[in-house]
């Protein structure tokens, strides 16, 4: 049997492409199977103080925050006995023989403990000691472990009094002992307790929240300690500005602001076989525009993160996604397409219509380190509201009479800088006044500081407030210079319409009163100004 030389060329070029497809889609469904075991507690034994925020303030907005990083959360334990915690650990065990397989275990406790044991309830006769935790880790038998251990000192702690001066008089006196979480550790060689994966990143990480003691607070209404450590979740422990956060950059990001604060000092144990650190929690650094002639099913994979989101109305909507390399890809009934994205460190990227690849619709994009699926999110509200901002003014400025009986009318601008609630700007005014045959030119220099209220309403923003300006009106300018100090104050708003993340529309007004003092007398003149004028945001957009 003959076989044609083209038909047997496409037939190989047509297998190749078979090939391909498989091994893309079978690489594609490597995940990060991320699971979370989760324990609070307010009460510790008889003689240890009631936790406040232990519940509240710690173990619930933990696990709002892990889920929103797409963590299972297969263990929330509130004020649970140890016998109750010891069932969730077999019931953790249990869950890692079924599918999907975890690839990372995440643990978090918060609440009191001793040198040896957790404070979980009044129950003493059985208490879950450290011991048992490492134990239990040991059989936790995936890629990557963390334990993050929020605990207090059991007895008369320093919680109670809320002075590190009074817990170092108690201490001296013997009335308080150490938390004994590191001591525990550095005697117990956890290397032991990795497992054996061959040449797999893997690693262990445990990070207590103090060397010796820990702190609630009033103020955060949670632990010092957790407050901080799901700040940096929010993005701010990014210290290397790449978009990844790791477990390690929240320590660093975490400790010295405990330590400032508190005085106590987070401990961190880790041991990590592979060359990168794994990737914790992304930071949402950049933004994806997606115009309004784009619509169907859409999927964004940046590192090992992807975000679906699905678009219907032919409306424009923006999307937060961490930088780096990645790929977004569109389904609309059974076609797909796909298009290679580089998302920069604190910038918009406009998905671009024209650059669509056809692929068949069983394909997905291809992850280095497994893909967790995170639910899509509106970028944060823009950092304008907190920045300093440029703003230039122009308008025209007028008051009943006083330059000239009559009314005057100026013409100038304001240039300046504004914070959230405060304005600080310099102001140039002029006009022409003529009497007779005679032209007199007028010139007014002022510095302006305006205070208030500011609010936003996405692309609205509005300030309202009260201004005090100081100023020199130079009279006669085209012939002897005649200075003159004056003051005036009274009430401004601005309305403003951000038309892109760095520029913003301004109309603005004033309503004031200016003084005018003579040797027999003092004048007031009702004065007002009506401006436009442009916002201008140097700094990041997200």
């Amino acid at each position: 049997m003959r076989v044609n030389v083209a038909t047997q060329g496409r037939v190989h070029r047509l297998l190749l492409v078979l090939g391909l497809s498989l091994l893309w889609t079978s690489v594609s469904f490597a995940q990060d199977v991320r699971v979370a075991f989760l324990v609070g507690n307010q009460r510790g034994w008889p003689k240890d103080p009631v936790l406040n925020y232990a519940v509240s303030g710690d173990l619930k907005p933990m696990s709002r925050a892990l889920k929103g990083l797409g963590f299972e959360l297969h263990t929330v334990l509130a004020n649970q006995s140890a016998e109750r915690i010891r069932q969730a650990f077999r019931s953790m065990l249990a869950r890692l023989k079924r599918k999907p397989k975890v690839t990372t275990f995440f643990f978090y406790y918060s609440g009191h403990a001793d040198k040896e044991f957790f404070h979980t309830g009044p129950n003493q006769k059985k208490p879950l000691s450290f011991q048992e935790f490492v134990k239990f880790l040991d059989q936790i038998q995936v890629k990557r472990r963390f334990a993050v251990v929020d605990a207090c000192f059991s007895g008369e702690i320093i919680r109670r009094f809320g002075s590190l001066g009074r817990y170092r008089h108690l201490r001296s006196r013997g009335d308080v002992q150490s938390k004994g979480i590191r001591r525990q550790l550095v005697e117990t060689d956890l290397r032991k307790h990795l497992p054996n994966l061959g040449n797999q990143t893997h690693g262990l990480q445990i990070i207590s929240s103090s060397q010796d003691l820990s702190f609630e607070s009033a103020r955060y209404k949670s632990s010092v300690f957790t407050h901080h450590f799901l700040n940096g979740l929010q993005g701010r422990a990014d210290l290397d500005r790449d978009g990844k956060i790791s477990l390690n950059e929240l320590f660093l990001y975490t400790k010295p602001r405990v330590k400032r604060e508190t005085g106590q000092s987070p401990q961190q144990w880790l041991f990590r076989e592979g060359s990168e650190a794994y990737t914790f929690a992304p930071a949402y650094k950049s933004m994806l525009w997606i115009g309004p002639q784009i619509q169907g099913h859409l999927q964004v994979a940046v590192g090992n993160f992807v975000w679906r989101q699905k678009k219907s109305k032919r409306k424009a909507i923006k999307l937060a996604v961490m930088p780096g390399q990645g790929w977004v890809r569109l389904q609309r009934g059974k076609k797909c397409w796909r298009q290679r994205v580089h998302f920069p460190l604190s910038q918009r990227v406009v998905l671009r219509s024209a650059a669509w690849e056809v692929e068949p619709c069983g394909a997905r994009v291809l992850l280095s380190k497994g893909a967790v699926e995170l639910e899509a999110r509106p970028p944060a509200p823009l950092h304008q509201e907190r920045a300093w901002l440029f703003e230039a003014q122009g308008g025209v400025w007028g008051s009943n009479g006083y330059l000239q009986t009559g009314g005057d009318i100026l013409a100038g601008g304001l240039l300046g800088f504004r914070s959230p609630h405060v304005g600080l700007l310099l102001g140039v005014w002029g006009t022409s006044l003529v009497f007779g045959d005679q032209s007199y030119q007028q010139l007014v220099v002022e510095a302006r500081l305006e205070g208030g209220y500011r609010h936003r309403w996405r692309d609205l923003d509005w300030f309202g407030g009260a201004y005090v300006t100081l100023g020199a009106l130079l009279q006669d300018l085209n012939q002897e210079p005649n200075p003159a100090l004056f003051l005036h104050a009274g009430l401004t708003t601005t309305l403003g319409y951000w038309v892109t993340e760095r520029v913003s529309l301004l109309l603005a007004a004033d309503l004031g009163v200016l003084p005018q003092f003579a040797p027999d007398q003092v004048r007031f003149h009702v004065l007002g100004s009506v401006r436009l004028g442009l916002r201008i945001f140097w700094g990041s957009v997200l």
